[in-house]
């Protein structure tokens, strides 16, 4: 188990550390910003994106698509809050210290398994993919970048943010099947 934790910290370390640069520190520090507050700029502009698409592409099962959504939304959040609850697992500024990586305005130290932020963004991306393949690479773009976006304003560890991916995505299949009736 400890070279799977290693692993993790190297690549953690990787993104926030060896991956540094002024143009990604603005752009991702925007975004740490608002997260301190409370509000996930991300998640908010995935979900606009999404709604605007559903709109226009699926105008008939618009108002079953937004439950579905809204399903799979809430169950990645119960799932998430549970397993913060049961891990507890420590945040990267709680492993390393101040002094040995880059965070912007969380200074987040308990909880950090899974990424809640990951898992929402993905559990939207992944049902946005199944429901309107045409813009499939905008929505793995978008669920990446927040994966990555995580790690870089050091608030997350890779092993976080997979298992993030790892729930939402679960979550966007499973409300396709119960609410839609969607088979894979």
């Amino acid at each position: 188990m400890n070279w799977l934790i290693e692993i993790d910290h190297i690549i953690f370390k990787f993104v926030n550390n060896s991956l540094s640069n002024k143009i990604l520190d603005f752009y991702f520090s925007v975004f740490s910003f608002f997260d301190k507050n409370s509000v996930n700029l991300w998640l908010i502009g995935v979900i606009m994106f999404s709604v605007i698409i559903l709109l226009k592409e699926q105008k008939k099962l618009f108002c079953k698509n937004i439950l579905a959504l809204l399903v799979g939304l809430l169950s990645a959040a119960f799932a998430t809050s549970l397993l913060k609850i049961l891990i507890k697992r420590p945040r990267p500024l709680s492993v390393f210290g101040i002094s040995e990586i880059n965070v912007f305005f969380e200074f987040l130290y308990k909880n950090s398994f899974p990424s809640g932020h990951t898992t929402a963004v993905f559990a939207v991306c992944i049902f946005m993919f199944l429901r309107v393949k045409k813009y499939y690479f905008w929505y793995f773009l978008l669920a990446f970048g927040m994966g990555f976006e995580r790690m870089y304003v050091g608030t997350h560890f890779f092993l976080d943010v997979l298992a993030g991916a790892i729930i939402g995505s679960f979550c966007a299949f499973a409300a396709n099947v119960a609410i839609l009736r969607e088979k894979f």
